[in-house]
């Protein structure tokens, strides 16, 4: 039996290693402020049921003019004029050939046509978006995770065949990773090699390796002295 990882923790562990054993291995929970990811999860759901076809007046009025904001900048973007093959995809995929499997939720995927791409795609509200996806684990594992899947899906596809898009709102501003044969087998790589340093890491005498992460919420766990 397997282990599950998530963007998420692979993110924490490059960041931090006492951050990950907090969070994961001592399951320890700090509170956030709901309302850092309210609107977020709000635009989200209303772009959510205009891709599925659902309608969607009732909600535009009731919705708050943040909400409508960012909601509207998206039914602009070029990507909404192509068809949506999957919209707010729960994905489970095998780690290489190992029993570890990645979960996730991938916001929507578009299908070009005219290129052949599927275009994964993600929505940031009000954040900054990845400069370099390339080097953004999340990108990575979505990708990675769309192609693994390709048999499940019945798509008969190349890791050329998809494009990752970082989208933010409402400037719609974008950043693009293209996947390749190249990366997939250089991203699984990378993969297995952390989560098999997590696997062997010991965690009894973590070094304090980053002292101006002053934004971190457990830091106050790391400094409390």
């Amino acid at each position: 039996m397997g282990d599950i990882y998530t963007n998420s923790m692979l993110k924490d562990w490059h960041q931090c290693r006492r951050k990950y054993y907090y969070k994961y291995e001592k399951n320890i929970v700090i509170p956030k402020k709901e309302d850092n990811f309210e609107l977020g999860k709000k635009v989200h759901a209303l772009i959510s049921y205009k891709l599925n076809g659902f309608e969607t007046t009732l909600l535009e009025k009731t919705a708050s003019e943040d909400v409508l904001k960012h909601y509207k900048s998206l039914l602009k973007s070029n990507l909404l004029s192509l068809p949506p093959v999957l919209v707010e995809w729960g994905f489970s995929t095998a780690i290489g050939q190992s029993a570890d499997r990645f979960l996730g939720r991938i916001d929507a995927v578009f299908y070009d046509e005219i290129n052949k791409k599927y275009i994964i795609a993600d929505w940031k509200t009000g954040m900054n978006i990845p400069k370099i996806p390339l080097v953004d684990i999340q990108a990575q594992i979505y990708c990675y995770a769309f192609y693994k899947c390709r048999r499940d899906l019945k798509l008969d596809i190349s890791p050329e065949n998809i494009i990752f898009k970082f989208i933010q709102t409402p400037s719609l501003q974008e950043t693009v990773l293209e996947f390749s044969a190249e990366l997939l087998e250089r991203f699984e790589i990378e993969f297995l090699n952390a989560i098999s340093e997590i696997k062997t890491y010991k965690f009894n005498d973590i070094p304090q390796e980053n002292p101006s992460c002053k934004f971190c919420e457990y830091k106050f766990l790391c400094f409390k002295n």
